[in-house]
């Protein structure tokens, strides 16, 4: 009888082994993995909505004023000829 309880007890070891090796290791890793890459997802996302504020930033604030047209002086007055289409 002693040897059918240490049989039993080798066979319960190795199910749980294959069960822990097959299953639990590599649904772990699994996750670990999913995990890293949803972080990197997330940090590859804010890092390019910070460069489209950077970029909006530097579209709304000119680094250099525009200069006026010489051209036409303030308070010269400009005719025009409105076009009228005939269609």
């Amino acid at each position: 009888m002693n040897i059918f309880k240490l049989l039993g007890q080798i066979l319960l070891f190795y199910i749980l082994y294959r069960l822990i090796m097959n299953f639990i290791v590599p649904a772990y890793r699994g996750v670990k993995r999913f995990n890293r890459q949803f972080k990197q997802m997330q940090q590859n996302m804010q890092q390019n909505f910070e460069q489209q504020q950077r970029q909006a930033q530097q579209k709304s604030t000119p680094s250099q004023p525009a200069e006026k047209s010489t051209s036409i002086e303030e308070g010269e007055y400009i005719e025009f000829e409105e076009i009228k289409n005939n269609n």
